[in-house]
């Protein structure tokens, strides 16, 4: 065959193919095509694919490392890529492709760029892009609420970040895809929450049934942000909690995390929670967000749709107004509060408390004693909470009391700082609790219960309690036959010295009880708290009740952690079992 022969057969089979590859590429539709972004922008865009389809793929992106933005800013390294994009199935939200998976080429200005084919079966799919480039150059997003909108500069690297998907299939609304298809088996939707928000509802299951929880929200090794919990309101055991222990890796951030399980409920009363802080959520997030930001929040289903009439949803309220047996909350910086109630039948009792917490020391919380006997009945340890939301030290413990009929003070105590409406750190996730609240439970007999009033309890022959720096008390009290009573002392002693302490002297002046180290127990708080509660016999007559206090640590005013029981710092002489 002659040359020019030769080359004009493969012109033809070069035309032929190059017109097979233009009518494929024709054939295939743009599906998603996400470009132009700001340095701090999440777009989305869905398509659907009829039959089985292999796609084409092109996006451009940009890895955590350190890089220069502008003159003067640098961004340390994240834990996220500046510039990622991932597709999710829209009816299970799994993800099923992600550009931090792949192996791009390094491009320009350290640019990750991609271009591959990936191969999906038939469904309806979300891409997404993340774009978190910038560095904050004006503006506050946070300052105990979101003043103003932050502006970002990223020195035009998001003017570059691309994706592109194309393939036999069809672009659809993002809307159509928005939340995955319910089916009628949803029965508790907290979704795309925003800021400062607190969702809570009741449920009631009728017969044992499997459920399905899809929760998605901020937590860290110390601190729970927006996260969600489920309780059986008839026990108040907390049956799950999304946080960082018990949850996995929900893409972007690491301190997105999500959980993905299934529980069987018992018959009984649930209630379904979730609550956010101020910052980073679905309303604008300050560093990239999950894979799936459409479900920030928490969803239950029932595992199968039949089971749905089991369940009946109610309104939930945490802390029934009617139910209230004892409240002190909303407590500011520096106080020292009671209340007392008294029960005419034995009662469980249901107990919220809140306050300020670390494993080493106590600052804000509350305790009830037994206004007869002085013992602590109930006192708020840090083993015994859990995080309340906000900062690590805000803990809580909602659990129900056993408690005998009689008299009860409720205390609480507050140092000088994190306090309601002065928080020096996170603010908890239920703010106006902030405090202790006793309650009855559902069904209770509130016959039973009435108020109390320690001052007038007619048992007390003396009281010097509330003692400060440097003071000196006394008080008589009578005795018209020989008697036992109790007296209840707390002071402040170490290396067996007292130096606020209590004594009792006779119409002679002769001490007939006094407060000694050796007679003393730990009160709680500093090692040198101490604390005396027994009874003592005294014949009839007339005496006087002493309390002398050193120029340092009392009430109010401690130079350590307080006593368990900082508002009856003091003394108290009162006739036991009334």
């Amino acid at each position: 065959m002659r040359s020019r022969e030769v080359l004009s057969v493969f012109l033809s089979v070069a035309l032929l193919t190059w017109g097979g590859t233009t009518d494929l590429r024709a054939q295939e539709s743009v599906l998603v095509n996400i470009d132009d972004l700001a340095p701090r922008e999440v777009r989305a865009e869905a398509f659907e694919l009829s039959s089985r389809t292999s796609l084409s793929i092109e996006a451009i992106g940009a890895d955590n490392r350190r890089r220069r933005i502008g003159r003067n800013n640098w961004f340390s390294d994240t834990d996220y890529w500046r510039g990622n994009a991932w597709i999710i199935d829209a009816d299970s939200r799994e993800v099923v492709w992600e550009l931090e998976d792949e192996r791009g080429t390094r491009g320009r200005r350290d640019y990750e760029e991609y271009e591959g084919t990936l191969d999906l079966p038939a469904g309806r799919y979300i891409a997404y892009y993340s774009s978190f480039s910038g560095v904050q150059i004006s503006g506050n997003i946070w300052n105990g609420r979101r003043t103003s909108r932050a502006r970002y500069d990223d020195d035009g690297l998001s003017e570059e970040f691309r994706f592109t998907i194309r393939g036999q299939g069809q672009a659809i609304p993002f809307e159509d895809v928005r939340s995955m298809p319910e089916r009628g088996a949803t029965f508790v939707s907290f979704r795309e929450i925003e800021y400062d928000e607190d969702e809570r509802i009741g449920f009631r299951v009728e017969r044992p049934t499997e459920i399905t929880i899809y929760a998605i929200g901020e937590s860290t090794d110390g601190s729970n942000y927006d996260y969600g919990w489920l309780m059986n309101t008839d026990t108040r055991e907390i049956i799950w909690r999304l946080d960082n222990w018990e949850s996995s890796h929900a893409g972007g951030a690491d301190k997105n995390r999500k959980s993905r399980e299934t529980l069987t409920l018992q018959p009984g009363n649930y209630a379904a929670a979730y609550v956010s802080d101020g910052s980073h959520d679905y309303g604008e997030w300050n560093s990239a967000p999950p894979h799936d930001p459409e479900y920030w929040g928490l969803t239950l289903a029932v595992a199968d749709p039949n089971d749905r009439n089991q369940i009946e949803t109610f309104p939930y309220e945490n802390l029934p107004a009617g139910n209230i047996i004892a409240q002190l909350t909303e407590v500011r910086d520096d106080e020292t509060l009671s209340a007392g109630f008294s029960l005419s039948e034995d009662m469980d009792v249901r107990v919220y408390a809140m306050g300020e917490m670390t494993r080493n020391s106590s600052y804000d919380f509350g305790w009830i004693i037994d206004a007869n006997t002085r013992e602590v009945v109930w006192e708020m340890e840090y083993r015994d909470t859990d995080h309340a939301g906000g900062d690590e030290k805000n803990r809580l413990i909602d659990e129900v009391l056993s408690l005998n009929a009689g008299n009860y003070m409720v205390h609480y105590t507050s140092d000088g700082s994190h306090s309601y409406r002065d928080w020096g750190s996170g603010s908890p996730m239920d703010p106006e609790s902030w405090g202790i609240t006793v309650l009855g439970l559902q069904g209770y007999n509130a016959n039973a219960v009435s108020e109390y009033d320690d001052a007038d309890n007619p048992s007390v022959l003396a009281r010097l309690t509330g003692i400060r720096d440097h003071d000196y008390e006394r008080q008589d009290f009578t005795l018209e036959d020989d008697a036992s009573i109790r007296v209840y002392a707390v002071g402040e002693g170490q290396d067996r010295t007292m130096y606020d302490y209590a004594w009792i002297e006779n119409s002679r002046g002769r001490t007939v009880w006094e407060m000694t180290y050796r007679s003393t127990e730990w009160a709680g708080g500093a090692r040198k708290n101490r604390r005396f509660n027994e009874i003592i016999t005294l014949p009839a007559g007339e005496y006087t009740v002493y309390y002398e206090s050193d120029g340092s640590h009392s009430f109010n005013d401690w130079n350590g952690d307080p006593p368990s029981d900082p508002a009856n710092y003091g003394v108290t002489v009162f006739r036991p079992g009334n």
